[in-house]
């Protein structure tokens, strides 16, 4: 760990991911509509499995807009027949207007409960779950900081380990090494463990700054839910708890992370330093700059 870290510099390349990391992090508050200030005071209150409360809130949401609706039309009519004033049909279409947010938001909190009320239908359970902040960090409206992220943690294994193996060919001492037991396994073995605990922390590093990016912005509740309550992952083949599914999620990204460096340890053990990176950076890197590109 001395020598990865230290003689080679790669604490310095940590630190530099983690103050990129640092600095690609969006904190902005949202500017949140009137019709989404209602959707998640719904779920705030409504979340988890379906019930009679909802149907209630539904209704009276309903019944409310309807009454709108009707105080319009009656106003409409009494205006061309002269019953009311101009300023008088003016406010009630003000009014009738100012309701064009709940009537959204019905329509998107009618849509969830469709989707909830079929999947129980088709034997799957499902909850009431806002999906805005699950969708943002495992879904496709996080699919660009997922990417640079990635792309971040990459480079900086590429950086980091190339020289894990070299550096003892550019010291001239990889012949004497590898002509002694020691040299061969329990070397080999140590090094194998420090990049892996390296890897591990850059694995770290990218999963907590993900979570604090999309926890400044959304709540992630009900994570105790059924995943298949988040309609963008009603397609997968088994259903387990959201958390569940996360926990999966990022272990297949550490096994990612790890498989990738040992690829690139491999190619250091086999060329030199420079030539460790350019050729990882070649395997790694530049297929996903094409492909985002």
């Amino acid at each position: 760990l001395y020598k990865i870290l230290f003689m080679q510099k790669g604490i310095i390349v940590l630190l530099a991911f983690v103050l990129v990391l640092f600095n690609s992090l969006n904190l902005r508050t949202l500017n949140i509509s009137e019709k989404d200030s209602i959707v998640n005071e719904f779920y705030e209150t409504y979340s988890g499995e379906l019930n009679d409360d909802v149907y209630k809130y539904v209704a009276d949401l309903e019944n409310e807009i309807n009454a709108v609706d009707e105080e319009l039309a009656n106003a409409h009519e009494d205006y061309n027949n002269g019953k009311i004033s101009e300023d008088k049909y003016y406010n009630v279409s003000q009014k009738y207007d100012a309701y064009d947010s709940k009537r959204e938001a019905l329509k998107i909190i009618n849509e969830r409960i469709s989707y909830v009320e079929d999947a129980k239908k088709n034997g799957e359970d499902a909850w009431l779950v806002n999906p805005t902040g699950f969708e943002y960090l495992l879904g496709s409206s996080g699919y660009d900081r997922q990417q640079n992220f990635a792309l971040l943690s990459v480079f900086c294994i590429i950086i980091i380990m190339s020289g894990v193996f070299s550096f003892e060919k550019r010291q001239f001492v990889s012949d004497l090494l590898n002509s002694t037991s020691g040299g061969r396994k329990k070397l080999l073995r140590k090094k194998i463990l420090c990049v892996s605990l390296i890897a591990t922390i850059v694995w770290i590093c990218t999963s907590v700054f993900e979570f604090i990016e999309v926890c400044s912005k959304y709540t992630l509740s009900e994570i105790t839910a059924p995943v298949k309550s988040l309609e963008f992952l009603n397609g997968l083949p088994f259903n387990c708890s959201i958390l569940m599914f996360m926990i999966f999620v990022y272990a297949v990204r550490l096994l990612l992370i790890l498989a990738i460096t040992y690829v690139v340890c491999l190619v250091s053990a086999k060329t030199k330093f420079e030539v460790s990176i350019v050729v990882a950076s070649a395997v790694m890197i530049i297929p996903s700059l094409i492909y985002v590109a």
